[in-house]
């Protein structure tokens, strides 16, 4: 019990994070080069970008499922007939476009990339 709590409280400070070094999972930065090969529409390679290419297929187009149901600010409205590697082009164009911010979150960064492509009029 009180090495869970160690724990807890180690994380709560930031001791426990990643080197910096690291990529950090869920960002954009760790999702790049995955989305990028899925809006290529090749293969995912190397091979341990396979998981992180179905993440992104999932999360954006999740994303571009759910955008109209967004408050009015942030509504995506992609239309019915873009494929899943065009709209992983908009968001790996995105995250190319902004390396100042590609330690942010992945869905925050996706998004604002289909925001800005596809806003609702």
């Amino acid at each position: 019990m009180v090495r869970k709590f160690l724990l807890s409280a180690l994380c709560l400070t930031g001791l426990c994070l990643p080197a910096a070094a690291q990529t950090l999972p869920n960002s954009g930065e760790y999702y790049r080069a995955a989305c990028r090969s899925l809006a290529a529409n090749t293969a995912p390679t190397p091979s341990e970008l396979v998981l992180p290419s179905l993440d992104c297929a999932i999360e954006i187009e999740d994303l571009a499922s759910m955008g109209r149901l967004l408050t009015s600010n942030s509504r995506i409205c992609k239309p019915v007939d873009i494929s899943v590697a065009q709209t992983a082009a908009v968001v790996s164009d995105f995250l190319d476009a902004h390396p100042d911010r590609l330690k942010e979150s992945f869905v925050v960064l996706a998004a604002t990339a289909l925001q800005e492509k596809w806003p609702c009029s």
